[in-house]
């Protein structure tokens, strides 16, 4: 690891990541919120999440630039690497190195011993607790962790690795924690762990399994009902959340010239999405995604798009998601969206991306299926519109998509959308698939077909 810069004195600067980006320096300089340059922040972000606080500098261009020919790059990041030290260090005088960011041939780095970073210290804390195998500590630590990462920063490929990092450690923690709690005598404390846990990871084995274990030893075994884990369209239980059909989400927000939208597949209807893990993730998986600005392509792959244009003027958008999956067919196996928005133009507050969102629900069977020869009543629920819904369409097919029959929208006094698919789209041993498209009032829209939604037994 490079040495520090020599600048005796210097104050010690703290990098918050958990809950939300902030620096502070322990000599009450205030350092604002928002930056004049929002890549100078992205700067300090990426070397805090690095390992050793350090990366080359040809990652960071690419990381920030990835667009750009190499010289534009290099003069980008000599302007990012000045706004930084000043923003940290705005009594910075000219030629004079900073006291935290540092350039030493090809590497980029934040002295070591100046600069803290509070998700160093607590993934510090977290491991002398488990070491230590002390309940309060571990408490403690799992609070100081549940706090997302740079949640402004959530959709941000950089970030996952650090992200993840720190799930595991949780993951570690939270059965620590529990064993602990019930060796001191104190079961509700141990029992309220696990339910957090288990609702923030509702398929979850092991901590389903801990949690009715606790129950078991509490002697209040009714507490403790059976899940079943495996994924079988057409056979597992509702006991699972892999209740279909599923459908497909997609979330963004925009800050001044970036935008980042992050597509889910495999939402089912309260919202939850399937993990690859969760559900087996097959290697048959083949999904495309486009993404049009002003009627001009941008990007062309990938689940998480961050995109930083050459302007923050408001846009016209257009994207696309298609995805077929064997490995978990047909529920949720088989989808294509389509979404068109406008956003930009809100200067550099992070502003939500108006997406429209569809899911579907209906009243299946304990296998998820839907009965033959009967009509279903679906439940359309559309999210994310911008002062109402102008207009939404429903259609169905009984031909995986070939053919599509378009049905009667009802929109009850709750505002909730419904539809009757009829009974001769109900072939047994077939599949009914379902297709919505919705308008808001600012002419946002999304289209979104499952051609094989729901299994008919």
């Amino acid at each position: 690891m490079p040495g520090p810069v020599e600048a005796p004195g210097a104050p010690q600067l703290s990098l918050h990541l958990l809950g939300g980006f902030a620096a502070v320096r322990d000599d009450g300089v205030e350092i604002p919120r928002r930056w004049r340059r929002s890549t100078a922040q992205t700067l300090v972000k990426l070397l805090a999440v690095a390992p050793e606080l350090r990366r080359h500098r040809e990652e960071v261009m690419d990381l920030l630039w990835p667009d750009a020919p190499m010289d534009a790059a290099v003069r980008n990041l000599r302007v990012t690497l000045h706004a930084a030290r000043h923003a940290l260090e705005p009594e910075l005088a000219p030629r004079v190195p900073s006291s935290y960011l540092v350039a030493e041939g090809d590497l980029l780095y934040l002295a070591p011993d100046r600069v803290r970073v509070d998700a160093d210290e607590a993934e510090k804390t977290a491991r002398n607790a488990l070491a230590a195998e002390d309940a309060d500590a571990l408490g403690a630590a799992l609070s100081a962790l549940r706090r997302e990462l740079l949640p402004e920063d959530r959709f941000a490929d950089w970030a996952g690795e650090r992200r993840r990092r720190i799930e595991v450690l949780c993951e570690q923690l939270v059965p620590a924690l529990v064993e602990r709690l019930l060796a001191d005598g104190r079961a509700d404390d141990a029992v309220g762990v696990l339910r957090d846990a288990v609702d923030r990871s509702p398929a979850d084995e092991v901590l389903n399994l801990l949690l009715a274990r606790v129950w078991y030893d509490m002697g209040r075994p009714r507490q403790a009902s059976p899940v079943q884990f495996t994924y079988r369209p057409g056979s597992a239980t509702k006991d699972t959340w892999f209740t279909g059909p599923f459908s497909v989400l997609a979330t963004g927000q925009v800050t001044g010239a970036r935008l980042q939208l992050k597509v889910d597949d495999n939402v089912n209807p309260k919202g939850l999405v399937g993990q690859f893990s969760d559900l087996n993730f097959p290697q048959r998986f083949q999904a495309t995604t486009q993404l049009y600005r002003n009627g001009v392509l941008v990007a062309d792959r990938g689940s998480l798009i961050d995109k930083t244009f050459t302007d923050a003027d408001k846009a016209s958008y257009e994207l696309s998601r298609t995805f077929t999956s064997a490995g978990i067919f047909p529920l949720g196996g088989e989808a294509t969206n389509k979404w068109t928005f406008t956003a930009g133009g809100t200067g550099d507050t992070a502003a939500p991306v108006k997406l429209l969102n569809v899911s579907f629900d209906a009243p299946l069977n304990n296998l998820n299926q839907a009965r033959a020869g009967l009509p279903l009543l679906v439940k359309a629920d559309v999210t994310g519109a911008a002062d109402g819904l102008r207009k939404v369409r429903a259609w169905v097919t009984a031909d995986n998509g070939v053919t599509w029959k378009q049905v009667l929208v009802l929109r009850t006094h709750e505002g909730e959308y419904r539809f009757l698919a009829p009974h001769s789209a109900l072939v047994k041993g077939g599949f009914l698939g379902l297709r919505v498209t919705a308008e808001d009032r600012h002419g946002n829209t999304v289209d979104s077909a499952l051609p094989r939604a729901v299994p008919v037994g």
